[in-house]
């Protein structure tokens, strides 16, 4: 396989990409939570999501029993930046997709 395998693969689900970026603690994780968020469709099944993930996982030998249960919590971080987002852009009557810059300069929490 040429290059990184955690590094983004064409034609590899977004998901899979974001998952893996908060895994190896990027930098960014409250970004890549609220991209999760913004990117999953509320009230459709995670299924799909956690297999993509549980397969390319098991290709580099880190095949996780909790991925179903990160998942779930990285939405639900998600949705609490996009809240944080949302909530801030109707006080400065501004739109949510050009404030997203908020949610990486904000003061350091537990995520």
């Amino acid at each position: 396989m040429k290059g990184d395998p955690l590094e983004v693969q064409p034609g590899r689900s977004i998901f899979v990409d974001i998952y893996l970026a908060i895994e190896r603690c990027d930098q960014f994780q409250r970004l890549c939570y609220y991209a999760f968020a913004k990117l999953h469709k509320k009230g459709t099944p995670v299924d799909p999501i956690v297999k993509e993930i549980d397969d390319v996982l098991g290709r580099l030998c880190r095949p996780s029993s909790d991925t179903r249960k990160k998942v779930y919590h990285f939405l639900h971080l998600g949705n609490k930046w996009v809240e944080i987002v949302e909530q801030y852009a109707s006080i400065v009557q501004g739109v949510p997709q050009q404030l997203t810059g908020l949610v990486c300069l904000l003061g350091s929490a537990s995520t």
